[in-house]
């Protein structure tokens, strides 16, 4: 799949983390295992299990795209929003 990943600058602004709480929340809601995830996204199953257990974190923009459309949400409802605002905050000093 190809994706503009300029069309997501907006909503990736600063630091892109990950919140995997949210991820494997929405994924039990839509009743989605890794496997399922991973032929939505065509991200590996390895890459999937390593956002859910925090051991990556930092996304790409087109990883957080993939995700939120295969999850049915904003990449923004992927965002840690409390690294939006650490990052934030450490920006305005």
């Amino acid at each position: 799949m190809r994706v503009d990943v300029s069309l997501l600058a907006g909503a990736c602004k600063g630091v892109r983390v990950v919140d995997r709480r949210k991820v494997r929340e929405l994924m039990l809601q839509k009743g989605l295992k890794v496997v399922d995830l991973h032929r939505l996204t065509g991200l590996s199953s390895g890459h999937i299990s390593d956002i859910l257990t925090g051991r990556r974190r930092h996304l790409s923009a087109r990883t957080l795209y993939v995700l939120a459309k295969a999850l049915g949400v904003t990449v923004e409802d992927l965002l840690d929003t409390q690294a939006r605002e650490d990052t934030d905050a450490l920006a305005s000093h």
